[in-house]
């Protein structure tokens, strides 16, 4: 009784999950993003710039 449920459930989470896969952004939507956190943004890049120094 229980397996029955459990692969009903599954199915249709699979189903659900079989969409069409997301678009990705727009150019715009990705300049409205950086410029709302140009900030942070920065601090990553300064971030990721003092830890990558001889890594490469």
């Amino acid at each position: 009784m229980r397996t029955p449920i459990i692969i009903l459930l599954f199915v249709i989470l699979l189903a659900a999950s079989c969409g069409e896969p997301p678009m990705p952004p727009s150019d715009e939507e990705m300049i409205r993003h950086f410029t709302t956190h140009e900030v942070a943004f920065r601090k990553v890049y300064e971030i990721m710039a003092e830890s990558s120094e001889g890594s490469f």
